[in-house]
């Protein structure tokens, strides 16, 4: 069978035999037009808040926290159904992109962001630095002592709005709502501090019961809300096109658990088994390092037996990304020291150096990139410059009766094994 997946803006092309096919998983598509009112709806009519026109026109100096272009949200999207409430009120609103420790957007991302509203909201936008300690203030601990230090121009503000969206997440559980805050418009210390919390068993995909990293997070926002109370999220569940599925507004608590059961039924995928391979895309703009890849690794490896070969598809376009979790990997001989140097001294971006090395302790990860070969071999992943070449090694190595799992888009799909 002849199989195309995603490659940046592109297509590869692989040919597989039918017979050892176990499953090629397409993310779910929002379908009709039962959907296309459902943001209008939401905030409109929002949970425990009041309507999103009545908030803009009862508060002024409102600060808009965007994702960047590092995150799927569609914000255009959002911006289509909402800018005719918000224009009556632009002379009062800002936006600020809530990068987290993620780089400034390029400039094609900040028009992919806004689309046709980029020239008009370009003047209004600032962008986070999470390192730069002079835009920063503390205003004090969350209950596991992660110490928060928030963007001063969100505490500067009367109000805020926040845009996002829902995905799985493979630590934090779910991706949206509190995220604008935290990474969000928070210093890399506090960062640094939360993500800790991944190395903990409880921090997995679709997890928010007993969840540190979760619970973290939910703890810094009603902390930075105890001094800025006025704050009205947005949040949506969109499919890999942007099509929004769900929309919830309103209160930030409360409606990321709403979205939770959205994502559920979009994103969380049926598959007849394990297989001995996994072929695993990270799609534009997912693939825009190895860093945010990772993520298409992570939810796929569920579905891989043990001893299997998992082959990432990411074009990696920006590079390694971080280099945090590289050089960890990199510095070590053996994944099991990886594994004990992350536990020792934890640096952000090391609980992705220990879910590498937790995988190929019990399986291996080959991969299709743009990356020199030699950055990939030094961190236990072996490259191949062909995808058909990949699947055939795989194949010859795991076996003529081997199944495969095609995953089209692995950063956001979740497999459950029937």
């Amino acid at each position: 069978m002849r199989i195309y997946l995603p490659y940046k803006k592109d297509k590869l092309m692989v040919e597989i035999p039918d017979k050892n096919i176990l499953g090629i998983v397409e993310p779910k598509e929002v379908k009709g037009s039962a959907k296309e009112n459902v943001l209008k709806k939401a905030v409109e009519n929002p949970t425990k808040a009041m309507s999103l026109s009545n908030f803009l026109r009862k508060h002024n100096k409102i600060l808009f926290l965007i994702n960047d272009g590092q995150r799927p949200t569609p914000t255009k999207k959002i911006l289509d159904t909402i800018y005719p409430i918000m224009k009556p009120y632009m002379n009062k609103i800002e936006f600020m992109i809530a990068t987290g420790s993620h780089r400034v957007p390029t400039e094609e991302e900040f028009n992919n962001i806004f689309g046709p509203y980029y020239p008009e909201f370009k003047p209004k936008i600032s962008i986070h630095d999470s390192r730069n300690d002079q835009v920063l203030e503390y205003i004090g601990k969350t209950s596991r002592g992660t110490e928060l230090y928030i963007n001063k121009k969100v505490l500067e503000s009367d109000a805020i709005v926040t845009i996002g969206s829902s995905e799985p997440h493979y630590f934090a559980g779910y991706t949206g709502t509190r995220k604008s805050f935290l990474p969000g418009v928070s210093s890399i210390k506090t960062i640094t501090a939360n993500h800790k919390h991944a190395l903990h068993p409880n921090s997995k995909t679709l997890s928010l019961k007993g969840n540190p990293v979760h619970d973290d997070m939910e703890d810094a926002v009603r902390e930075i809300m105890k001094l800025k109370p006025n704050v009205f999220a947005i949040n949506v569940v969109a499919d890999g096109e942007g099509n929004i599925f769900d929309a919830q507004a309103g209160d930030i608590l409360e409606i990321l658990y709403k979205s939770a059961k959205a994502v559920d039924e979009l994103f969380c995928v049926p598959v007849p088994g394990k297989a001995d391979i996994i072929i695993s895309v990270a799609p534009y703009p997912m693939d825009v390092s190895l860093y945010q890849s990772q993520k298409a690794i992570e939810n796929t490896k569920l579905a891989l037996k043990d001893g299997g070969i998992l082959i990432l598809v990411s074009s990696c376009r920006d590079g390694i990304g971080d280099k945090t979790f590289y050089d960890l990997l990199k510095d070590n001989d053996t994944p099991e020291e990886v594994i004990k140097a992350t536990e020792k001294n934890y640096i952000l971006g090391y609980h992705k150096a220990a879910k590498i090395a937790e995988l190929v302790t019990c399986g291996q990860i080959w991969a299709i990139t743009d990356l020199e070969d030699k950055i990939l071999e030094q961190i236990f992943i072996v490259p191949h410059n062909s995808l058909q070449d990949s699947i055939n090694k795989a194949l010859s190595e795991k076996g003529k009766d081997a199944k495969v799992l095609i995953f089209l888009d692995g950063s956001s799909t979740v497999p459950l094994v029937q």
